[in-house]
């Protein structure tokens, strides 16, 4: 263990869409069964795709949501994978 707390779906998203609930081992439970979004395992080919679309959504809010609360600079980031100034490159 890495000494985390488990993360809880309750305020999820996804249990906002009706029909829906994101139990706490991941797993997405619909009307078309139940199916792991990262996995993919029991993907349920026949659902609308307008509510996997709503699942997805409320999926990647929740990513969000879960993050830490920080500035982003990409310029910087590419930057510094690019071996720029930020990796002690002095060139243009």
């Amino acid at each position: 263990m890495d000494g985390r707390t488990p993360h809880s779906n309750v305020s999820s998203h996804v249990n906002r869409i009706p029909g829906v609930r994101l139990d706490d081992e991941g797993y997405v439970h619909i009307a078309y069964g139940r199916y792991h979004p990262v996995t993919g395992e029991g993907l349920p080919i026949d659902a609308p795709d307008e509510l996997m679309k709503q699942i997805f959504v409320a999926l990647i809010d929740d990513g969000l949501d879960s993050g830490i609360d920080e500035d982003f600079d990409l310029d910087e980031l590419i930057e510094q994978s690019s071996g720029g100034e930020a990796n002690g490159d002095t060139n243009p």
